[in-house]
């Protein structure tokens, strides 16, 4: 038997223009980081290669705007013999930095390019998923919507880059967005932290070196928002309030309609909530991976196991067998916070390892 044939090992894939490079660039990697993010950023991969015979900035510049696809290979992680792959996506060269004293260069991608013009326009009687349909086909990419349609009366886009203006009216309505795959995806923040677990794990056992950061925050804590809106065609002004007074978000913006005031501020209170607890954690690279935008059960951490909705993996490799992940999690629902005497059900609902 070759030892050396069931090694454990991480290997990155580099597709650009349809071609893999992977075995041309291999030993000139140093590292390889693909952030997947669940709203707010788009996911992006970056490669950094030692460039000891300055080939890179002669003979092999990559231009931007070229298009790459990534994955990383797993090989014999579980079990000898075995293969998987971390599918990173399709990405566009956004920047090139060079580093003479290092003599590295770094090759910086975005699953769409967000720097673009900066546009002025104003949007009338028009809905969420219809600036996003004008956006996409700007772009050139797909929209996935699975959100309420959400009419907006009159809504600014000054100097902003589309995607930056796309973002910003989403999370003023409790919309998430994700940009990967060369599409956008919109949907609702609240049901997605509904949804049920997709696995169970033992946090401790996954840690590297057990280590991990908890971080609960009274700030987070708000039971209510209000908000001041006029109906259209009346000068009265009127005061809506969502949720209770005990610790009240009061908001510097007007609404066109209570329905509208109503979703800014749900929305301001998830957004405020959110950040009460906060869990982050470094692990061994994990097959199956865990991905942003999904929710996991993580245990073993006494009162503050629960549910958790991840918002941020990133995967770093350097050399054929250091791939980790950084995980950024928000709670959902926690041990803690459950009534006495109340199991949890997620234990019952959840799968995994």
């Amino acid at each position: 038997m070759n030892i050396a044939e069931n090694t454990r090992r991480a290997e990155g894939f580099v597709g650009i223009n349809g071609k893999n490079v992977w075995g041309d660039i291999r030993q000139y990697t140093e590292s390889i980081d693909y952030t997947d993010i669940a709203s707010g950023e788009t996911d992006s991969f970056d490669i950094t290669l030692k460039d000891r015979d300055e080939r890179f900035i002669n003979d092999w510049l990559i231009e931007k705007g070229t298009p790459i696809n990534s994955a990383i290979r797993l090989n014999n992680w579980n079990i000898a013999g075995d293969e998987n792959y971390i599918e990173c996506g399709e990405f566009i060269v956004d920047e090139i930095q060079v580093s003479g004293q290092r003599e590295t260069v770094t090759v910086k991608s975005l699953a769409l390019p967000l720097m673009g013009e900066r546009n002025t326009k104003k949007w009338e009687k028009v809905t969420i998923a219809a600036i996003a349909e004008d956006i996409c086909k700007w772009l050139g990419c797909k929209l996935e919507y699975y959100a309420e349609n959400i009419t907006l009366e009159s809504r600014q886009q000054s100097r902003q880059t589309d995607i930056d203006f796309l973002y910003s009216v989403c999370k003023e309505y409790g919309l998430g967005m994700k940009v990967y795959r060369h599409k956008i995806v919109i949907f609702d923040r609240e049901k997605q932290d509904a949804a049920e677990p997709v696995m169970l794990l033992d946090l401790k056992k996954i840690a590297e070196d057990r280590k991990y950061s908890i971080r609960d925050s009274l700030n987070g804590t708000y039971t209510g928002a209000s908000c001041t809106y006029k109906n259209e065609g009346s000068d009265t002004e009127h005061t809506y309030t969502y949720g209770s007074t005990q610790r009240l978000i009061n908001l510097d913006t007007t609404a066109s309609s209570a329905k509208e005031a109503e979703l800014k501020c749900r929305a301001a209170v998830y957004d405020a909530n959110i950040e009460s607890t906060k869990l982050t954690f470094t692990a061994l690279g994990m097959v199956p991976s865990i991905y942003a935008g999904c929710n996991y059960y993580f245990y073993g951490i006494g009162a503050y196991s629960g549910k958790y909705a991840v918002d941020k993996v990133r995967h770093s490799m350097a050399g054929n067998s250091a791939y980790r992940i950084q995980v950024e999690a928000h709670a959902v629902s926690l041990e803690k916070d459950r009534p006495k005497g109340v199991s949890n059900a997620q234990k019952s609902t959840a799968t995994g390892t």
